[in-house]
């Protein structure tokens, strides 16, 4: 394939994995680490029956996001980065499943980390992280999505996620991006994961290592820990489908009120059949919720 080759419904997941454009990183995009679920003749069209617990999943949206960064990197411009340096990565193989894609915004402008969810079994990045991540954009904000280790307990998710935003800040200048007002975005396993490096108390961080987005963005999870909830703990937008089957609305309600009683800014959104993972929400009653969530973000920077 060429570096400004597009690709499309039909593509082959094993030659989009090959883009160049990927500089031999292409696997990142895919939900699944196991190089054996992808068989030869799969397409993008399978994409969605890898993502089990996502719905209103939609094939030209994920195309979308992939033929942004395809167009950013026939452009001269780098889409994916590593979070750990080589050294980093030769100690510990499993760290070679992690990278951050960036999605541009206005230089300067104040940046977000999407993280999706699949329950830390695989990263649904084309479904609810790269269309957020264009979402986020259309604002002017920065927008990076992170893939990163999946295991059960979260631990690796964790330091994967302490680290891009480590590595974001680190690197702003040369990035052209705000170094304060960030915010963190999660979608189900993604959302809980923004919870374990903000709100104490999933035993994965200590006090000093805790992040203070301007913003956290939690949709559709409820905390599976019990969150030692402070006043300087950063605001909390809230999201979830009166139809999740998977999370009740009366637990993120629950979880949003302990927080509120700490003095810190809430929002929750509980749109009327909404089920879960459902991504940007076109389509469906959550439909314009990014744009609810970024209004949230602007009011609580400093």
């Amino acid at each position: 394939m060429e570096l400004n080759e597009h690709i499309y419904p039909d593509s082959r997941i094993r030659d989009v994995m090959r883009h160049p454009a990927f500089d031999g990183k292409g696997r990142l995009l895919f939900p699944w680490d196991e190089p054996e679920r992808y068989q030869d003749d799969m397409t993008m069209m399978d994409v969605p029956q890898m993502n089990l617990w996502h719905t209103n999943q939609d094939v030209n949206e994920m195309i979308g996001g992939v033929n942004r960064m395809i167009d950013d990197r026939a452009d001269g411009k780098q889409v994916l980065f590593d979070i750990y340096t080589e050294e980093e990565l030769a100690a510990d193989s499993s760290k070679r499943n992690t990278g951050l894609f960036f999605f541009r915004g206005k230089p300067g402008m104040p940046f977000a980390v999407v993280c999706a969810g699949g329950g830390f079994c695989y990263v649904g990045s084309l479904h609810e992280g790269f269309p957020v991540a264009m979402e986020i954009n259309r604002s002017g904000y920065n927008a990076f999505v992170l893939k990163y280790r999946t295991n059960c307990s979260g631990k690796d998710s964790s330091e994967d996620l302490l680290r891009a935003v480590r590595f974001i800040r680190d690197h702003a200048k040369e990035l052209e991006v705000d170094n304060e007002n960030y915010s963190l975005w999660g979608g189900s396993a993604g959302a809980r994961l923004c919870s374990y490096v903000t709100y104490l108390g999933s035993g994965f961080i200590k006090p000093g290592r805790k992040l203070h987005p301007a913003a956290d963005i939690i949709a559709y999870t409820y905390f599976d820990f019990k969150p030692r909830f402070m006043p300087e703990d950063s605001p909390g937008f809230f999201i979830t489908g009166t139809r999740d089957w998977l999370v009740p609305v009366s637990s993120t309600r629950a979880d949003a009120d302990r927080l509120r009683k700490h003095g810190v800014p809430v929002e929750v959104h509980a749109p009327e059949g909404a089920e879960h993972g459902f991504g940007v929400g076109n389509g469906t009653p959550a439909e314009g919720w990014i744009s609810q969530a970024i209004d949230f973000w602007k009011r609580n920077m400093k």
